[in-house]
């Protein structure tokens, strides 16, 4: 890279140029923020001026607020409405809360496995269904709903609503009935 003195005169003189266009730039820039206010064009004759709301809106008697100026007033936050707030409910009548849209009652099978232990000859599972203690073997329907299908040492097999599921001892589940 060359030094100062080595640039041409003409590479030097834009250099100064673009330095002073800077100054007076940034001079003007202070000079307008120095506390006066900023004043909006009167339209042209036979145009209009639109002005659009830039700001929430506010109104007076609240916490002090300082603007350009030096003046100090008092302004109070009114929020807009909500959008998501719906205007009417389902009946077509205006409302000022949410309605939240009613979900149909499903039945649903809570079905745990107690314990699974020998009754003679036979491996039986005791099994609460929506907490109603059953006991049964392979092959039995405990509950009216839920079959049992197979069984081990800790762990069953059971057939509800024709689809099959497993638990284990202290697992529950629940099902659509």
């Amino acid at each position: 890279m060359s030094s100062w003195s080595q640039r041409s005169k003409r590479e030097r003189i834009l250099v100064y140029t673009f330095g002073a266009v800077a100054l007076l730039a940034g001079a003007r820039v202070m000079a307008s923020g120095s506390g006066s206010e900023a004043t909006t064009p009167e339209p042209a004759a036979g145009s209009a001026l639109i002005v659009t709301p830039s700001e929430p809106a506010v109104t007076e008697d609240s916490a002090p607020t300082t603007y350009p100026g030096n003046r100090a007033k008092k302004w109070k936050y009114e929020p807009s409405r909500d959008p998501f707030k719906p205007l009417i409910n389902v009946n077509g009548t205006s409302t000022g809360s949410v309605q939240t849209p009613q979900e149909p009652a499903v039945n649903v099978l809570k079905i745990d496995l107690i314990d699974i232990f020998v009754d003679g000859s036979k491996m039986v599972a005791m099994v609460d269904v929506n907490e109603k203690r059953h006991r049964g073997a392979v092959g039995k329907t405990l509950g009216g709903e839920v079959e049992v299908v197979e069984l081990s040492d800790r762990c069953g097999v059971f057939e509800q609503g024709g689809s099959r599921f497993g638990l284990c001892v202290g697992q529950s589940i629940e099902r659509k009935a």
